[in-house]
C-alpha cells in the first residue's frame, strides 16, 4: 500500500486508487452499514510509537494497513499486486483557495477512497455522568462513499476503534478487527 496526502500547502496532489474488492465509489453511501469494534491497549501504542520513533497516528496507519492488506489477501488476494492508497487530508490546507475549489477536492477524494481514517484524543481522565462511569467513547460518521470508515478515540488507557463498513463490501468487518489486532501479536 502507498500512503499519499492529498493536500500539501498549496498545492494539491490526487490520484485516483485502482479499484479493489473493498473499495467505495459514488453509490456506496447508500448501501446499509455494519460496525465493528476493537479495544487497544494505548500502552502499546505508546510503547511501538517509542520504538520506531513515530506519532501514534503513524502506529494506527500501520497498524489498518496491516488489518486491510491482510483482509485483501483472504477475500482477494489479486488485489494486492495493486496499489490500495490511503489518502489523507486537511481541509485547513486548502480554506484559503476558496470555498467551490476544496468542496469539490474532498468530494472527489471521499468518491474515490477505499479507506478513511480518523483519530480523536478523547477525555486525559476518567469521566462520568450523572453519577456512573464512562467506560468506553465512540464515535464513528456514516454516508460516506468509502467502502471503510475507521475511527480511533482513546479514552482511559485504551485505543476504541470503530470500524464502519458497507455490508455489500466488507460483509465481515469482525475478521478485519481481527487482523487489525493481530498487528501487534507479529
Amino acid at each position: 500500500m502507498l500512503l499519499i496526502s492529498v493536500f500539501e500547502a498549496k498545492y494539491t496532489l490526487y490520484r485516483m486508487e485502482d479499484k479493489t474488492s473493498i473499495a467505495g465509489g459514488l453509490r456506496v453511501y447508500r448501501m446499509p452499514r455494519k460496525l465493528a469494534t476493537l479495544s487497544l491497549s494505548m500502552d502499546d501504542m505508546i510503547i511501538v510509537k517509542n520504538k520506531l520513533n513515530a506519532k501514534v497516528n503513524d502506529v494506527f496507519a500501520g497498524i489498518v494497513t496491516y488489518g486491510v492488506e491482510k483482509y485483501l489477501r483472504f477475500k482477494s488476494p489479486e488485489d494486492l499486486l495493486k496499489d490500495p492508497v490511503i489518502s489523507f487530508g486537511s481541509a485547513s490546507s486548502v480554506r484559503k483557495q476558496g470555498a467551490k475549489l476544496p468542496e469539490r477536492l474532498y468530494n472527489r477524494m471521499v468518491v474515490h477512497t477505499t479507506v478513511g481514517l480518523s483519530n480523536i484524543m478523547g477525555p486525559s481522565k476518567p469521566i462520568s455522568l450523572k453519577g456512573n462511569q464512562v467506560t468506553k467513547i465512540g464515535v464513528t460518521i456514516s454516508k460516506l462513499s468509502s467502502g471503510l470508515q475507521v475511527h480511533m478515540i482513546s479514552y482511559n488507557q485504551k485505543a476504541y476503534l470503530q470500524f464502519l463498513v458497507a455490508s455489500e463490501i466488507i460483509p465481515d468487518p469482525d475478521r478485519l478487527c481481527i487482523y487489525v489486532d493481530e498487528a501487534f501479536v507479529r
